[in-house]
């Protein structure tokens, strides 16, 4: 069993594309389609502080490092994060080292090519207003998964596991116990 949230859907791809799906009893892509199709970014300010700070976020100098997370992080939610949830993500991102997040822009974005070996339970996580995929986009992936299904958080934008967190384990745990029966 696999949880991926956003970029995190390449990286599990990535290794899918090397080492294939026998190992992995269920995915859960939570607020990514990780590549399976392709959306474009909604043009705006948005999406420019986003692209602005993911460049920045890879920087080698820690204070321009340290910059970019907050227009990042912004750029992928509709409402400001609560301040403890913000500073957790914080913290977790300046634990990727700035080399690591220039190599995660090598890893293949293209991954459509897999989904017919996504023969595994899948849940795709999604919030209505997820700036970076679309509901739409969502159920076509959805339905081009022979065992995927599709769960979608109304007033959640990027981060459904932390904003609706009982749901989202309730959801979860559901997808572990469909793989004991």
């Amino acid at each position: 069993m696999v949880v991926v949230w956003s970029y995190g859907g390449h990286a599990l791809l990535s290794y899918a594309h090397h080492y294939g799906t026998s190992n992995l009893g269920a995915i859960d892509f939570t607020g990514t389609l990780a590549g399976l199709r392709q959306t474009e970014r909604i043009p705006g300010p948005e999406t420019d502080n986003l692209l602005a700070g993911s460049r920045l976020h890879g920087s080698r100098d820690l204070e321009q490092n340290i910059d970019g997370y907050q227009p990042m992080a912004d750029g992928l939610t509709d409402q400001p994060m609560p301040v403890e949830l913000d500073r957790l993500a914080l913290l977790t991102g300046l634990m990727h080292p700035s080399y690591v997040r220039r190599a995660m822009r090598t890893l293949p974005t293209q991954n459509a090519d897999l989904a017919a070996r996504l023969d595994l339970p899948i849940l795709l996580s999604t919030g209505r207003h997820d700036r970076e995929w679309p509901i739409s986009a969502c159920s076509q992936v959805s339905e081009m998964l022979p065992q995927a299904s599709l769960t979608i958080y109304e007033e959640i934008s990027h981060f459904p596991s932390a904003a609706a967190s009982a749901r989202f384990k309730a959801e979860l745990a559901q997808l572990v116990l469909s793989r004991l029966h």
